[in-house]
């Protein structure tokens, strides 16, 4: 169970600081092919560049952290200090949101400079010593429950099925750092044998998915149908997952098909893969057209253009893809966005703005966080259908082409992630009797039918963070929700984005499904809901 609750956290750290809001992780992009600029004399000059010597120092570090859990741990062997115990345990969720703000702000740097041999080593370290940080920080924790007077104090930082780890005679911080710098190290190690294949020029593709259907099957080792959706607090089953994911593909299919032939039918598509659709600086739309969504949205919108909380990116040295991280002592967070120069930097602008929004409602301190990317993606999603309508200002005579396209990514990712989603619980169901070749048959089988020119691996996500991938399809379908709203009542629609935008995503207790209820939503995990969607989508791309 630790190598577990370990996994839970690599994923946690994972998705707060590098998946959330980034593309599918097949990097597969509609009417083109995703050719990568990087070549091994771009790494080679940029490592020539580097220089070892560094004198930056973090504000907090491990040996910080480590005598403020002794000093918390020494108040509590004295009674009546209940003050001091709770500014203690103040002083620790800030040391952890200290670290993970720092980490959101390195992550910028060395994203910008991909190739930076002394970014990637810093970054590296201090991702490291978060990891090690939150650990200590839970034996302090549990620890402290021990102690009778204090116990309520600490409960709501603890989880039972732990105690005794962290209590245990025979743990203490100094073994507890040793364990968890081990323990990281053997997880990277599968991740690192990943992209070792997955980035192998050698390697053909076929050679690539046999091994990395390989490690895939001893990555997932560790999981079961059930704890795998447990890492994401998820209210619904593999079950529900598996028996919908066939309507979806029967239903979703000839929707994403009679997409891409209205998208080429329509004068002005091929406009959009010729230059920036809108604005140069894709955030601009956002920012101007902010106030059409809410009073709230615009301040938000005008506070991350005052204080420049976004990194555009373009170029060879940068990494290519985007995504939102937390800045949890600003309760905000910063974009980083990667631009093509093309209509996907506008749709990936405001995708990454509803992140940002709905950073700004939640305030759950990092050690605290949990994973409901489930509706953290509603957030992102939900804002892209309701600036569909306003590209009509935004995009001039490419409206029509960009309002199909937004809608063509969302079917995109309805079937993506019921079908990789599928794939995950498939083999997680055959576990102990699959090989590596039924593992690549079984991917082709599913995927093959949508995209044949998919390989497995590809799908980055299923071997970063298994189980996350469905979240793509469920968050999907609920935007659509908003969709369909926004025909016919606009500000009905607005206001279920802005009820699902308050909804804390990083707190363990807001489940997908009973969020959607609470905040207007239909229950889009049921059979009629899907085929009514399935419908009006049809509809509407039959007026173009």
């Amino acid at each position: 169970m630790k190598k577990l609750r370990l996994l839970a956290l690599v994923t946690a750290s994972v998705l707060s600081l590098s998946l959330l809001g980034c593309s599918d992780g097949i990097h597969w992009r509609f009417g083109q092919d995703d050719e990568s600029s990087e070549t091994s004399s771009d790494s080679e000059n940029k490592d020539d560049k580097d220089k070892d010597d560094d004198d930056d120092t973090p504000s907090v570090d491990i040996d910080t952290v480590k005598e403020h859990v002794e000093a918390m741990l020494e108040h509590t062997e004295e009674s009546g200090n209940e003050q001091a115990v709770s500014e203690d345990i103040s002083t620790l969720i800030n040391d952890l949101d200290s670290i993970s703000e720092e980490l959101s702000y390195l992550t910028m740097d060395y994203y910008t400079d991909w190739y930076s041999t002394r970014l990637e080593k810093k970054y590296d370290a201090l991702y490291e010593d978060y990891y090690v940080a939150y650990e200590l920080i839970s034996y302090g924790f549990h620890n402290g429950y021990l102690v009778e007077e204090y116990a309520h104090l600490f409960e709501p930082y603890i989880d039972p099925e732990y105690v005794e780890y962290y209590t245990d005679s025979y743990m203490s911080l100094r073994r507890l750092e040793g364990y968890t710098r081990v323990d990281y190290e053997l997880l990277n190690e599968d991740l690192d044998e990943y992209f070792d294949i997955a980035y192998d020029d050698d390697l053909s593709d076929k050679e690539k998915n046999l091994r990395c259907a390989e490690l895939y099957l001893t990555i997932l080792s560790d999981y079961d149908t059930e704890s795998i959706y447990e890492l994401y607090n998820r209210d619904y089953t593999a079950e529900n997952i598996i028996s919908l994911s066939k309507l979806v593909k029967e239903e979703f299919l000839p929707v994403s098909v009679a997409y891409e032939d209205v998208f080429y039918d329509l004068p002005d598509s091929d406009e959009l893969y010729d230059g920036p659709v809108g604005p140069e600086n894709p955030f601009e739309a956002v920012w101007d057209n902010a106030s059409r969504i809410s009073p709230e949205f615009e301040k938000v919108a005008k506070n991350m253009k005052d204080n420049s909380l976004y990194v555009l990116a373009d170029g060879n040295d940068c990494y290519d893809g985007s995504f939102t991280t937390d800045l949890p002592l600003q309760n905000s967070s910063i974009i980083y966005l990667y631009q093509y120069g093309d209509y996907y930097d506008l749709i990936t602008a405001i995708h990454e703005s509803g992140h940002h929004y709905a950073y700004t409602f939640d305030d759950t301190s990092t050690y605290l966080s949990g994973n409901n990317i489930d509706i953290a993606e509603i957030q992102s999603q939900g804002l892209e259908m309701l600036f569909i309508p306003l590209y009509q200002d935004i995009c001039g005579d490419s409206a029509d082409a960009m309002a199909v396209m937004n809608l063509y990514s969302i079917v995109d990712s309805v079937l993506s992630g019921f079908i990789v989603g599928e794939f995950e619980l498939t083999v997680l169901e055959n576990l102990d009797s699959m090989t590596p070749e039924d593992v690549v048959e079984l991917f082709d089988e599913l995927y093959g039918e949508y995209n044949p020119d998919a390989e497995l691996y590809m799908i980055t996500h299923i071997f970063e963070s298994p189980g996350y991938y469905i979240s793509y399809g469920v968050s999907a379908l609920a935007s659509l929700d908003i969709w369909h709203t926004s025909l016919t009542d606009y500000d009905k629609a607005v206001e279920m984005y802005e009820k699902i935008v308050r909804v804390e995503s990083n707190d363990k207790e807001n489940t997908f499904s009973a969020s959607l209820e609470k905040c207007g939503f239909n229950n889009v995990l049921d059979n009629d809901f899907i085929l009514y969607i399935a419908d009006a989508l049809e509809k509407y791309a039959d007026s173009f």
